[in-house]
């Protein structure tokens, strides 16, 4: 759940295990209000798109990999709602 404010939130880390050999794509599921906001991928921006549904990270093998999570918010916006994460094998 992420609270009404707004800048930067350090959201930990995301520990991604998946063992298909064509790899897999991680996803990020959040409410609309959140549409505005970037996520910070390993410090890298990934825009929110409006759907509520985000590409955040990809592999195009098995592995097992770790990045750090944050949540930019436009100056002036405050927001409110929440995000989960679901990774896809391919």
């Amino acid at each position: 759940m992420i609270t009404p404010e707004k800048g930067t939130f350090q959201l930990g880390t995301l520990n991604n295990f998946c063992n298909s050999p064509n790899g897999y794509r991680v996803y990020a599921d959040y409410s609309p209000s959140l549409a505005h906001a970037q996520m910070l991928v390993d410090g890298a921006p990934v825009a929110l798109a409006k759907g509520g549904s985000t590409l955040i990270t990809s592999s195009d093998r098995a592995s097992i990999d770790q990045h750090e999570l944050a949540l930019a918010v436009s100056e002036g916006r405050a927001v409110s709602g929440s995000i989960s994460f679901r990774i896809e094998p391919l």
